[in-house]
């Protein structure tokens, strides 16, 4: 048998390529597999068993790196192990410092009881203090000692009851006076609201209450309710009511004169409670400015003609509205309307009028009541029309 030549293994890096030159070998697996292989594709075989053991070469280097990485980590872990052992188990550094401070007979257990024991300062101190023969019970909590905290409280009792017995006084007080009187104090507002609202409800008028509301002026709260006419909600009129004892003439008219503004309305009524408290050169009934009506709703414990007061204040105020958003409408006949409004304007001086020798003339109570009736039927009637007028002119 010839002998083998040696095994000769050249790389081109140019061209990328390598050379094996008189190779051959005696495995047996390596000699079974390639004889049962056909001649012609022994080459391209050959190339891939390469392939796979360089392969499998490469596999077999990065098992052993990672071997040696988790050698190295199982060697730190025993490290730390055994350090943590070392400081925190049962016979470490850290549970015999602990029982040295902390133990039974520890330094910080020692100090504790000594301070806070059965027997330690503290509790004598409490018991020096607080004890039923200490110091602190006798001379800070005994009520007939001045200044001590029992004494205060005693006192502030004491004063809470004769300040309760003060709110009762006038509680009673105030509940007599509102059985006295269907309109009295902060009732009124209620009490008006809801008479208004019968009144809002015939024409399909909008209510709101604004009592609690800022409106466009900073800071101001005037014009208690608002109405929005049913015709066109841009028309406003505006409710100040007012419960108190005397209300000047100028003080009125600048509050109206700032409701109108805070609440962007056209009209202003200021409606008092009690006649007796607007200047007797208002009487029952009066406008300002033509967009200003001051008036009254009762005398006293007289409440009779409350609602039919109102009712007239309130037509009255709508019809100048009404009357004012059109002036320049086409087809507005303006002289029909302003002849009508000085026939309301007479009927509701001669109303006011009467009303005042009502308040008067008590001997002649039915007599004028008669007189009022007609008064009233005639001046709700007047407004009818004028307001017939300006709805017909608006819808030609």
């Amino acid at each position: 048998m010839a002998k083998s030549r040696a095994c000769e293994i050249a790389i081109d890096e140019s061209t990328g390529e390598l050379f094996v030159a008189n190779y051959s070998t005696k495995d047996q697996t390596v000699v079974r597999y390639f004889a049962a292989v056909p001649e012609d594709q022994r080459p391209e075989h050959l190339d891939s068993a390469i392939k796979l053991g360089v392969v499998a070469l490469r596999t077999m280097g990065t098992a052993k790196e990672v071997d040696l990485v988790e050698r190295c980590f199982d060697s730190m872990l025993r490290d730390f192990s055994d350090k943590i052992e070392d400081a925190l188990g049962d016979e470490g550094r850290v549970n015999k410092v602990l029982d040295e401070y902390f133990g039974d007979r520890g330094e910080v257990t020692q100090r504790i009881n000594d301070v806070f024991g059965d027997d330690g300062q503290f509790a004598r101190h409490l018991k020096d203090h607080f004890g039923p023969d200490g110091k602190i019970v006798k001379e800070l909590l005994d009520p007939s000692v001045p200044g001590t905290p029992l004494a205060k409280i005693k006192d502030e009792f004491e004063r809470q009851f004769v300040e309760l017995r003060k709110d009762l006084a006038i509680a009673k007080k105030e509940e007599e006076m509102t059985v006295s009187t269907t309109l009295k104090g902060g009732r009124f507002e209620d009490e008006f609201e809801y008479m208004i609202s019968e009144i809002t409800r015939r024409y399909s008028d909008s209510l709101e209450r604004k009592t609690e509301d800022y409106g466009a002026v900073k800071g101001s709260k005037k014009g208690d309710f608002v109405i929005c006419l049913s015709e066109n909600p841009d028309l406003k009129i505006t409710f100040e009511t007012k419960d108190k004892e005397t209300i000047s003439l100028p003080t009125a008219m600048a509050d109206m004169k700032e409701a109108i503004e805070n609440r962007e309305a056209a009209y202003g009524v200021l409606v008092a409670r009690d006649i007796s408290s607007l200047p007797k050169s208002v009487g029952w009934f009066n406008e300002y400015n033509g967009n200003t009506l001051i008036m009254a709703l009762g005398e006293g414990n007289d409440s009779d003609l409350e609602k039919e007061l109102l009712w007239v204040g309130y037509k009255w105020a709508r019809m100048r509205v009404l009357a004012s958003g059109l002036k320049k409408a086409k087809g507005f006949d303006m002289k029909v309307v302003m002849d009508k409004v000085k026939e309301a304007e007479s009927t509701l001086k001669k109303f006011s009028q009467i009303r005042t020798q009502c308040t008067n003339a008590k001997s002649a109570i039915e007599e004028i009541r008669n007189g009022i009736d007609t008064a009233h039927e005639s001046l709700t009637g007047i407004l009818d029309e004028i307001e017939d007028e300006i709805i017909g002119s608006s819808s030609k």
